[in-house]
């Protein structure tokens, strides 16, 4: 019975084709807009031209691809570091502020004058230290 309803099918399917295919004619001297492509045609040697262009351009864009991608990686790292100077640059000021409370005129001078006790200090310590003997 299947085979007997699908033959009907056909038919009927090819029926409507038919009918539909008189309905929709298309003459032959009638270019529809999506087949504008194919009205130039394009000789082997202007086919193998375009493809070397196109691979041409295929190679420029995973260059610019990975251009981008390099230039994005060195925004990101310029981000980090942007934050880590405005870090710096805030411990710095609170180190001025905390200068200007203590009454101390210049951080240069300052922090030379620290750095030179604490290397005095640590050459007094060395003084001290006993020598390890060698027996």
């Amino acid at each position: 019975m299947l085979p007997i309803f699908i033959k009907a099918f056909d038919r009927a399917f090819d029926k409507l084709e038919s009918y539909l295919m008189d309905l929709f004619h298309i003459p032959s001297n009638v270019l529809l807009p999506e087949d504008r492509a194919q009205l130039t045609q394009y000789t082997p040697a202007q086919e193998l031209n375009l493809d070397k262009c196109i691979q041409q351009l295929e190679t420029e864009i995973k260059n610019l691809t990975y251009v981008n991608s390099q230039l994005q990686q060195q925004l990101i790292d310029v981000a980090v570091i942007q934050e880590k100077y405005d870090k710096m640059l805030e411990k710095l000021t609170q180190l001025q502020e905390t200068c200007i409370q203590a009454n101390v005129p210049d951080i240069k001078e300052a922090l030379v004058f620290t750095v030179n006790k604490a290397n005095m200090l640590r050459e007094v310590i060395a003084k001290y230290q006993p020598k390890p003997s060698t027996s």
